[in-house]
């Protein structure tokens, strides 16, 4: 009878093998994993530590440092967000729609005077900063482009009203160029200790304690995160290779060309002199020739173009450009088929993307900036307020909200104030 060997998890997952020591490779004992070693970090990031480090990249093209620049070359995500119409439209669209919505302070629950006297504050500092919140909201967008968002916290101490004290205020959230971060310093276990910083300054580091780090699909290990431009690139160049190549044949063949017809008894001469003929029109700076009558049998001009039409192929290029993108995705119009079934479930797919993106925003806000000014000040990081954001909604929530509201005025569902409190949070309309 075949014994299967079933091994205990509870053992491995709280002990490791040893070797103490070991005789041959293979050979050692089940040991219990010590306090210090639980709170150690065994295991590795993965992401390249080659060049500026802090990435995944495997396509040498799109290296973090020619994609997103290094100072003072912009990149080719900057590139193409400067040229591309379908890509500038479509970041500009999500930087513009989200920062839009309704962003603002909330206390903790059930606050105190004094809590909600904190949030104030803190609601002020966002207030007061070059182009306030809302300014702050398109810069960290700026992660959809690159990848990442980095902000440098500036702060400044200034006497407060109560008196023997002040207050340690957040003055700027200065937003730093992708292409300036020179390198990212990690410690032995992968985390990101600071970067360093080369622009029109020079070179200087910046520790994480100044940092405020947005990335998109990223993590503290991975701080390049990974741009929504990155699978955009095949597509935009393309399209770009494509209009050059239009661009090159219109200009050789495109206004026509010349149809030059020798008689069956022509010889070597008149061959030649219609191969020079044909040339000297192709590279001359006129767009006319003269010639004698018995010179060549017969030259006709053809209007006929040459040039393929490339406007289906750039017509796909740019529907997956803007698929990519997740750009609206309720036109479909550019792809010529579709329905409004597709486009509605796509919308609705947009909106639970947006609001995820609003989330995590939200949170990495409320642990880098939030929790800093209230460390700085002294106050209780356990009652810190928070950043939150209106309902992002769909056709189907509002038709929900519709039926509730009409069902609370005919009286078919009682007006209760703990209803409308609810129903005044879904949309938004909270004090």
């Amino acid at each position: 009878m075949v014994q299967i060997y079933q091994p205990q998890l509870d053992v491995y997952m709280t002990k490791t093998r040893t070797f103490s020591p070991p005789r041959f490779p293979g050979e050692g004992e089940i040991q219990p994993l010590t306090n210090e070693e639980l709170g150690q970090v065994w295991s590795g990031s993965g992401a390249k530590r080659t060049g500026a480090g802090g990435h995944y990249e495997s396509n040498s093209t799109l290296l973090n440092w020619r994609s997103r620049g290094l100072y003072p070359d912009p990149g080719i995500f900057n590139s193409m967000a400067m040229s591309d119409p379908i890509v500038a439209s479509g970041l500009y669209k999500c930087e513009t729609y989200v920062s839009a919505l309704n962003w603002r302070i909330s206390p903790p629950p059930d606050p105190t005077d004094l809590e909600l006297e904190r949030t104030r504050s803190v609601g002020d500092m966002l207030d007061s900063m070059e182009g306030g919140l809302t300014a702050f909201i398109k810069h960290v967008l700026r992660q959809m482009q690159f990848g990442f968002s980095l902000f440098e916290k500036v702060y400044q101490l200034e006497p407060s009203h109560s008196q023997n004290s002040s207050l340690m205020r957040l003055e700027h959230l200065i937003w730093l160029h992708p292409s300036t971060v020179r390198k990212w310093i990690f410690n032995e276990t992968g985390r990101v200790e600071g970067i360093q910083q080369k622009s029109e300054r020079g070179t200087l580091f910046i520790p994480k304690a100044k940092l405020a780090l947005f990335t998109r699909r990223g993590s503290m290990r991975n701080p390049e995160g990974e741009s929504a431009l990155r699978p955009l690139y095949y597509y935009v160049e393309a399209k770009r290779r494509a209009l050059v190549n239009a661009e090159i044949a219109a200009e050789r063949t495109g206004c026509g060309y010349l149809d030059i017809v020798l008689s069956e008894s022509a010889g070597e001469q008149e061959i030649t002199d219609a191969v020079s003929y044909g040339q000297s029109f192709e590279t001359g700076d006129q767009s006319y020739s003269i010639r004698r009558s018995d010179a060549i049998e017969d030259v006709n001009f053809k209007f006929a173009s040459n040039v393929p039409d490339i406007s289906n192929k750039i017509q796909m290029l740019d529907h997956q450009t803007t698929r990519l993108l997740d750009d609206t995705l309720s036109e479909l119009g550019i792809s010529g088929s579709g329905s409004r079934a597709v486009a509605s479930e796509m919308r609705i797919n947009s909106q639970r993307s947006l609001t995820g993106l609003c989330n995590e925003i939200c949170n990495n806000m409320r642990s880098q900036v939030f929790h800093d000014i209230y460390k700085l000040n002294g106050w209780n990081t356990d009652r810190m307020c928070s950043l939150s954001v209106g309902t992002l909604f769909s056709n189907e929530d509002i038709a929900k909200t519709r039926l509730v509201m009409e069902a609370m005025r005919d009286g078919t569902i009682d007006k209760t104030p703990e209803l409308q409190q609810r129903v005044l949070k879904v949309l938004g309309l909270e004090d």
